[in-house]
This record gives structure tokens, C-alpha cells and sequence, in this order.
């Protein structure tokens, strides 16, 4: 009986270290190359083929773009369950779509998920499996540093091949995806996209730094030209290592590409122009030779950014004669020797406040311009809108360890999505529309005369009075900071009788504009050292307080002549778009005003609330030198006419909100817009 267990424990302490070792560590032995080599996907000369028991079949990507983030929930969070997934799915191939891209690797879910409805469908959705670089692991400061990230990024990418081969195990983790990945996608997966938003300066110090430790490099699959960069040297070697493990493990191979953007493009630019630009590298695919082994081929690809449209017009080639953005796109287009795509573009929707232009309209201009620059696809960015994107314009505004918990009307790429998420106040959505029965629940905070509550997104105002009309001015302003603000709107010929921080001016048949003292304009104290040179704690904002137009920066887009005199600045301001009002067609109003009612919503970036969970706001720049949270639990409120005669006044307390949101899913007529374009079937 002892020999019995001793030799059951042995078998299972075998069968244990088989598990681990085939799927935890990706373990394999190879003891002669494979005879035969799978190919479900290869390109040639400059198109992607499929290769199907009829034969191989050209195709041109029609792609979107998934996340693993779902409203409140971070990506990392991984909620997503296997229904949500698969309707998803079948919402993308209702498009007319093929391909789903991400970013990075995903949990086991959506695989499961993704290998379920491929199995169940005669028209599958292709995988773009993306493999993000890990910039923690980054240090520039020793040789060294650079081949921490350089392993992890083959690590992560052996694991990518592993699991769509259904043959991985990763245990928890903050950055990807775990969990037990059994399930075989590999005959659906069009091709691996290495890096996501690449850091400039890592590549720069790569190829400046480090071009003495990198030959020309000569794989079995992959060699690097005359002309390559250190950088380029690098990621031939990954892709070789890439090439070769899938292999020699799986007897297959399938497109590669590197996630450029057009900052990276091939093209050398007069000096001048490169310094606006920030265009400090070259990349491109071309550089990467293909040896007599490599049998899936690669594709070049660009995440759209936005460029100005006359920097074409100082690229270094007398054979360039691009005049427009439709020009340099074809020139891109023709500058490789291989399919190209554009791996990721998006617009925002009417939800972000400053947006000007139609997305469902924008998309299809987009589309169709690289169709007409012989692009062989592209990937929209994204199916669903992600709270937890940010962008450098109003990053420093919040706690960006909780802002995914809301959404941010002034963060445009939170709002990329053809479908979006709408937060529930308790169990009721929130509509600006005139009607009441949204605030049943809301108990007036001032006789029967106004009311305000919030949600997740914004702050909401139901105000009644015989004074209110909607051929008059009205003027709501807000005191949020205990120690600052004014009383003096010169502007508007008012004096508020209480000292306040922001002023909402609603004019007649027009939107509302919301102004704020200068002293707590916040782009001002980030930004204006980058629109004019002036140092924002040097030149104060003058006293006493007056009230300006609140802005935000953006990037500027002209280019400066060389002979210029005058130094161009990086960013300028813009004033923020106002609050639409019902009278705005084709978009959901901020504003709703009748004659003695208005009903209205307040973004929380335009009242500088740092964290409107907790709540935080900003507090004092020029005290604190940035942006530090001050804790409050309470605002007041205040209605004017345009004789600056008060309405109503009321001090309005500010509650906890919960961390997570239940929300409700919307399909943003974008989507409507792409599935016409692509001619997408029925629902």
C-alpha cells in the first residue's frame, strides 16, 4: 500500500510539472524543423490572403478595435462576461466587420468567448492579437535597461502565440490578461500587431545610444538591410524569435507587423519641421528582408494621429508631390512593399462637449480615404466607449487612480466608442428633456423651487421660477472653493451677491457658456508656459478676480516657415464649447429651458472637480504650485436675471457617490453610420 502512494504521488507530481511546464512555461522540444508549414493568413506583394479549403481568398480588414474595460470597470478588471462578449461580437459582425483587434492580451473569457462564436458561425471574426510593450520595466539610464523591455516584450509575445493556440496558463497579474486558455483560435488569427503607443524617446535612445551594440542582424526568418535602424535591429530579432517559435512549436506561421504611427514614418523632413512635429525617428516594415523560411510575409501598419495636413509638403523626396493629407497618405501607401493598414483611428461622439463634427460622418470620410490611398484596411478605435482613457489636455485635472470610476465629457478619446455607457442615478437614467419624472426621487433643497442631484457623469439642476424665461438671459453661478471667487462679471454687466467660481450665462435661443475666475482657470497654470512662453507662477493672474471663458489646450497645427521670426508654440487655447441647449439639433442637450423651468447638466471637469466621488476639487494653484485636492463636502448655488437680480440662492450639500456605476448600454448612431458603409447584414 506505502509502494501504491508512493508511486501515485510520484505519477502525480509528473503529471503536475507536464501541466505547468506545457502551459505555464510554453515548453517545447524541437528536433527537426517541420516539413510542412500551415499558413492560414499570408500576404503577397501588397495584399492579405486567406486561405480556405476553396482556396485563397484576398480580403481587405474591416476592423474594430474591443477593450476589456465596461463602463466603471478598469480593463484589468476583466468583467466582461462569455454573453456580453458574444453579443458584442455579433454587433461587430452586423457591421459588415471581419476583424477584431486588441491591444494586448486578454483573459481567458473572451477567447472562450471568441473561439464560440467562430465555432458556431460559417462567416468567423479574424483576431489582430496586439502585444502592448511594458514601459515600467523601461530604463534609459544604463545599456541594459533597454533589454529588460526588450524581454518581456518576447516573453508577453510567446504567451500571445501560446494562447491562441489554446496553450497557456497565467496565474493573476496587474497588466494582462490570466487565466487557463485551452481553446484554439489559431485559425482565425489574421496576424500579430507588436507595440501600441510607442515611446518616442525609448526608440530615440536605442537608436542613439546604443547603435554600437546592434549588428546588422541576420535570423532564420527575419535579416535587417544596410540602412536599419539600432531600433529596427532589435524588433527583427523579436520577430524572428517569434516566427521561430511558432514554428517549430505549432507548425504555423501568420503575418507580423510593429504598431507605427505617422510620427514614425519613413520620410526624412526639413529640420525645421521635424522639431514642430516632434518627429524624432524613422521606422519602417521594408527593412525587415524576409529569408527563403519566413512563408507568412508582413504587413505595415499606422495608428492615425493627427497631422497637419502641409507637413507633406517638406519631405526630403524630390519625387514627393504631396499637397494634402490625401497625398501623403498614398505616398505612404506606396513607400511599402507590402499590405498597409491603418491599425487604429477614432472620433469622439457628441457626448464629448467639445465635439464639433458628426463621428458616424467623420468615420466614413476616414474610410473612405484609405480606400482611395490603397490601403488594404482599417481598424476603428473602438467598439465601446473607455472611461479610463485619458489624454495630456486634462489628465492633470483629476485623480487618475479613480477615473475610471466616472465619465469625463472633456477627455475626447473616453468617447470613442460606437457604443457607449450611460450612468444610472440609483435605478434611473438621467434625462435633460424638460419632464420631471427623473426627479420623483429628488427632494427639493429650497421650498418647491429647485432641486440637484448627480450620477456618475454629471451634475444636474432643476430649477423653477416665475422669473425664468427663455427670451431673457438667465446666469446660474456656482461657489465651490470655501476661499475664492468673485462677485464681478463686468462682461455681462452683473454683480453676484456672493463670491463664486464659475458662471453658466444662458442666453437666449443660444447654448450656455461657462466662465470661470481666471485665478482657477486650470489650463492656464498647466499650459501657458506652452502657448506663449510665460511662466504661469511668475505672471499671476491679475486681481482683482475676473471671469474668463473656460479653455483648454490643444496642439497647434500650424506649421512656421523656416526663415519665420517668430517661435511657434506647441499648444494653444481654445475657449470649450458651450453646453448645447434643446435647440441644438441632432445631439443630447445639456440645456432644456421653458417658460418659469430649466433643466440642465453640468460636466464635472467644468467645475475643476478633482475626484467627484469622494468629492474633491481643486484647490488654490498659485498656493500650491498644481493641482492638489481639497476636500468639500458642500456648494452653493445661485440663479440670476440679467439685471443680475437674484432668483433663487441655495447651499447644496455634495455626498459620497459609490465607486461603481450601474450603467446602461447605448449604440451611438456612429455605429448605424459604419454598418451602411460596410454593408453589414440584419440584426
Amino acid at each position: 500500500m506505502k509502494r501504491f502512494l508512493i508511486i501515485s504521488l510520484g505519477f502525480s507530481i509528473l503529471i503536475f510539472i507536464g501541466v505547468y511546464l506545457y502551459f505555464v512555461e510554453g515548453v517545447y522540444w524541437s528536433f527537426r524543423a517541420p516539413e510542412t508549414i500551415d499558413t492560414p493568413f499570408y500576404t503577397e506583394d501588397q495584399q492579405f490572403y486567406y486561405a480556405t479549403n476553396s482556396g485563397a481568398v484576398p480580403i481587405d480588414i474591416k476592423g474594430i478595435e474591443v477593450d476589456a474595460s465596461f463602463g466603471p470597470y478598469r480593463a484589468n478588471d476583466f468583467t466582461i462576461d462569455d454573453d456580453t462578449w458574444l453579443r458584442w461580437f455579433q454587433l461587430i459582425k452586423n457591421t459588415g466587420a471581419n476583424t477584431v483587434r486588441v491591444s494586448t492580451i486578454m483573459d481567458d473569457t473572451f477567447y472562450r468567448a471568441l473561439y464560440d462564436y467562430n465555432s458556431d458561425n460559417n462567416d468567423p471574426l479574424f483576431l489582430l492579437q496586439g502585444i502592448r510593450v511594458a514601459y515600467d520595466e523601461v530604463n534609459m539610464d544604463q545599456t541594459q535597461g533597454q533589454m529588460r523591455f526588450y524581454n518581456l516584450l518576447k516573453e508577453d509575445a510567446r504567451d500571445a502565440i501560446d494562447i491562441v493556440h489554446g496553450r497557456n496558463f497565467i496565474l493573476g497579474n496587474n497588466q494582462k490578461g490570466s487565466g487557463l486558455y485551452r481553446y484554439n483560435l489559431s485559425p482565425w488569427v489574421l496576424g500579430y500587431l507588436i507595440g501600441d503607443e510607442w515611446n518616442q524617446d525609448l526608440i530615440s535612445y536605442i537608436n542613439h545610444t546604443l547603435t554600437d551594440d546592434f549588428e546588422d542582424y541576420v535570423g532564420t526568418y527575419i535579416e535587417t538591410s544596410f540602412d536599419s535602424t539600432a531600433f529596427e535591429k532589435l524588433i527583427a530579432s523579436l520577430i524572428d524569435d517569434m516566427i521561430r517559435y511558432e514554428t517549430n512549436k505549432y507548425h504555423t506561421q501568420r503575418p507580423i507587423s510593429v504598431n507605427s504611427t505617422f510620427v514614425m514614418d519613413p520620410f526624412e523632413y526639413h529640420t525645421h519641421i521635424k522639431q514642430q512635429l516632434g518627429k524624432i525617428n524613422r521606422f519602417t516594415m521594408d527593412h525587415f528582408l524576409l529569408t527563403e523560411h519566413q512563408h507568412a510575409g508582413l504587413f505595415a501598419s499606422y495608428a492615425y494621429e493627427d497631422w497637419p495636413e502641409e507637413a507633406s509638403e517638406y519631405i526630403l523626396n524630390e519625387k514627393t508631390n504631396s499637397t494634402s493629407f490625401s497625398d501623403y497618405l498614398t505616398e505612404l501607401q506606396e513607400a511599402h512593399n507590402m499590405p498597409v493598414i491603418i491599425s487604429s483611428f477614432g472620433y469622439p461622439s457628441d457626448m464629448y462637449l467639445n465635439q464639433e463634427d458628426d463621428q458616424g460622418v467623420l468615420l466614413i470620410g476616414d474610410l473612405q480615404l484609405f480606400e482611395e490611398s490603397g490601403f488594404n484596411g482599417a481598424i476603428i478605435r473602438s467598439l465601446q466607449d473607455v472611461w479610463d482613457r485619458r489624454t495630456v489636455q486634462t489628465a492633470f485635472k483629476y485623480a487618475l487612480e479613480e477615473i475610471h470610476e466616472w465619465h469625463d465629457a472633456l477627455t475626447p478619446t473616453q468617447h470613442f466608442g460606437l457604443i457607449g455607457f450611460e450612468s444610472y442615478r440609483k435605478d434611473t437614467l438621467m434625462r435633460i428633456d424638460g419632464a420631471e419624472d427623473d426627479w420623483v426621487d429628488v427632494a427639493y433643497t429650497k421650498e418647491d423651487t429647485l432641486k440637484v442631484t448627480r450620477d456618475h457623469s454629471y451634475l444636474y439642476v432643476l430649477a423653477k421660477s416665475v422669473d425664468i424665461d427663455p427670451d431673457q438671459p438667465l446666469y446660474l453661478s456656482f461657489d465651490i472653493h470655501p476661499t475664492m471667487g468673485t462677485t464681478l462679471m463686468p462682461q455681462k454687466g452683473i454683480t453676484l451677491e456672493a463670491p463664486s467660481e464659475f458662471l453658466l450665462a444662458i442666453r437666449p435661443n443660444m447654448d450656455g457658456i461657462m466662465y470661470v475666475i481666471e485665478r482657477y482657470q486650470g489650463a492656464r497654470q498647466q499650459f501657458l508656459e506652452r502657448v506663449n512662453g510665460v511662466n504661469p507662477y511668475v505672471v499671476l493672474p491679475e486681481r482683482p478676480n475676473s471671469f474668463v471663458r473656460v479653455v483648454v489646450a490643444e496642439r497647434t497645427k500650424e506649421i512656421t516657415q523656416e526663415d519665420a521670426t517668430d517661435y511657434t508654440y506647441p499648444y494653444q487655447f481654445k475657449e470649450v464649447s458651450p453646453l448645447k441647449s434643446q435647440l441644438t439639433p441632432s445631439v443630447s442637450p445639456d440645456i432644456y429651458i421653458t417658460d418659469k423651468q430649466v433643466e440642465l447638466r453640468i460636466p464635472y471637469g467644468l467645475l475643476n472637480m478633482y475626484d467627484p466621488m469622494k468629492p474633491t476639487v481643486h484647490d488654490d494653484y498659485y498656493e500650491n504650485y498644481g493641482v492638489e485636492p481639497l476636500s468639500i463636502n458642500q456648494f452653493t448655488l445661485s440663479i440670476y436675471n440679467e439685471e443680475g437680480i437674484i432668483i433663487d440662492s441655495v447651499v447644496v450639500p455634495l455626498n459620497r457617490l459609490h465607486s461603481t456605476a450601474d450603467v446602461e448600454e447605448i449604440i451611438k448612431p456612429a455605429y448605424y453610420q459604419v454598418k451602411a458603409h460596410w454593408g453589414g447584414g440584419a440584426e
